[in-house]
């Protein structure tokens, strides 16, 4: 019993992470004079001298600490669905990449190089490619498994428009894109956490 508390908690983690994420930029975003969610990245409202700035980082260590200990509970939840050990190990260490990187971005508030992880933060670009790996012969409910699909779709959709394949000019539009990528990153977390926490009752 104690063990399955402690599992359902972590799940609510991993719920609170895209609302985390996007609910620091929606509240603070509107009264940062001169910002753009077309023209500027999430992290600019982070960055050092930006009034409100240590409030908005700290959301970010908080996300960051929300998708580790969703990982605990993805690692429960996926053997439920049946998804193998590796497939399992993957995406919960592709959580914690996650969870590494939104720390290091609220520590290390641009122009710090630190700032994001580097290479800390592969877990970004690999969740989408792994959640639909992981779902196509598990348990999971078929809904799950086209949502997978849909979002990797989006993910694709987002490396096209920073490439500038799309017509899209990168640079003017750096917020819009760095906002369609978060899309196909933090909701799946809060998405496959709900999911689970459902099928656990």
């Amino acid at each position: 019993m104690r063990s399955r508390y402690l599992t359902s908690t972590m799940l609510w983690s991993g719920v609170l992470v895209p609302v985390l994420y996007f609910g620091a930029q929606l509240v603070r975003g509107p009264f940062v004079e001169g910002y753009s969610f077309r023209h500027n990245a999430a992290s600019d409202l982070g960055a050092v001298g930006v009034p409100g700035a240590s409030w908005f980082n700290a959301m970010a260590i908080a996300s960051g600490l929300a998708a580790i200990a969703a990982s605990f509970g993805w690692w429960h939840a996926l053997d439920d669905w049946a998804v193998g050990g590796i497939r399992r190990s993957q995406l919960c260490l592709a959580l914690v990449s996650i969870g590494l990187a939104s720390i290091a971005a609220g520590a290390f508030p641009l122009p710090d190089e630190r700032h994001g992880g580097g290479a800390l933060g592969a877990g970004l670009f690999a969740l989408p490619l792994l959640l639909v790996l992981a779902t196509v012969r598990s348990q999971v409910a078929p809904w799950l498994r086209r949502y997978a699909v849909a979002n990797l779709l989006l993910f694709v959709l987002a490396a096209l428009l920073f490439s500038g394949a799309t017509g899209v000019d990168p640079t003017v539009n750096e917020g819009v894109l760095q906002r369609v990528l978060a899309l196909s990153v933090f909701p799946p977390i809060g998405v496959v956490s709900a999911a689970a926490l459902r099928g656990r009752r």
